[in-house]
């Protein structure tokens, strides 16, 4: 009887999991691609500056860009988005944040505008003072 494979089932053998991510060096590699990927995917890197707003009409733009398929994915992707609106993609994922912060507060069409112009913070702010203020049932 080996101390290996003969325990409870003498006919299979115990199976060892070695996790491979643990023994992965990173890459040195990395950096550069990450840095390479961020230059290539700069769209409105000469069109506005840190803080600048949006108009209502950028913002329309946005949400009429922002439908989602029947299986739940983007009809426009986030790099589509970018360069049709000229903006980075990093910018493109939080006005898709406030957008979702913002349905999820159930807010009528007529006040959307109104909110997607808020901060992020402001949004996060008032949806988690919506969510504690509704009675949970028991």
């Amino acid at each position: 009887m080996s101390i290996i494979g003969d325990s409870i089932f003498p006919k299979m053998p115990i199976m060892v999991y070695i996790s491979t991510m643990s023994k992965r060096k990173p890459d040195p590699k990395s950096p550069l691609r990450n840095k390479f990927r961020l230059q290539q995917h700069r769209y409105g890197e000469n069109r506005r500056g840190y803080g600048k707003g949006y108009t209502a009409e950028e913002i329309q733009f946005f949400i009429d860009h922002n439908q989602k398929t029947a299986n739940g994915r983007y009809e426009f992707t986030d790099v589509l988005v970018a360069q049709k609106m000229g903006i980075s993609l990093a910018t493109v994922q939080y006005l898709r944040r406030k957008f979702n912060m913002v349905m999820r507060m159930r807010v009528s069409q007529d006040k959307l505008l109104e909110y997607m112009v808020m901060s992020e913070k402001t949004l996060s702010e008032m949806c988690h003072a919506q969510s504690e203020a509704v009675p949970v049932l028991s």
